[in-house]
């Protein structure tokens, strides 16, 4: 995948993630506490798949992040941003995936509906989590954006330097040239 369709798609996960998490909220303050808990369960799922993409160029297809793949991100995580612990998002995703069925259908064999088993205090843990993971994912993308700005401000810096070294070339070797030759040799560059 291309740098633009990387960004593309971690960008349509992350507003993925801000729905969810918005879902979450909405389902909290209607006392659906499973409801909560399974969207924000999604949303940590999406924040962590938007972290692989932006650090990796790809993200594991499933519900579930092995810790060989994770330490493989951990690795590729700037050094500014190591203050965000990323290792903590990945206890979330263990913690978190561990419910993504029951949240969603409870115990079917024990006859207990998902609404039966989830209180405020499991959802609001859901929650905190889950806006953790966004924000990291987050600040990780703004990171790398701002990065490649200032690459692109350099090579740009870098070209400029090299059109005003022609100018002063063509003008030293010839002062009678025409205006269309120096044109020409800026091309060039």
């Amino acid at each position: 995948m291309k740098k633009q369709e990387i960004n593309r798609v971690a960008g349509s996960f992350l507003n993925r993630v801000s729905n969810k998490l918005n879902e979450s909220k909405e389902h909290f303050k209607s006392y659906h506490y499973s409801e909560s808990i399974s969207a924000s369960q999604e949303c940590i799922e999406l924040s962590i798949k938007a972290i692989f993409l932006l650090l990796k160029g790809e993200y594991p297809w499933g519900h579930k992040f092995n810790e060989k793949e994770f330490k493989k991100i951990l690795k590729k995580i700037p050094e500014e941003l190591k203050y965000l612990d990323f290792p903590k998002l990945y206890l979330y995703s263990k913690f978190w995936e561990s419910f993504y069925t029951v949240a969603k259908y409870g115990f079917e064999k024990l006859g207990v509906g998902a609404d039966k088993l989830f209180e405020k205090e499991e959802a609001d843990l859901a929650l905190k989590h889950a806006e953790k993971c966004k924000n990291t994912a987050n600040q990780l993308k703004i990171h790398i954006h701002k990065r490649r700005l200032a690459e692109e401000t350099l090579k740009l810096r870098d070209r400029d330097e090299r059109v005003q070294k022609t100018i002063e070339e063509v003008l030293k070797k010839d002062r009678g040239k025409e205006i269309f030759t120096i044109n020409k040799e800026l091309d060039s560059c």
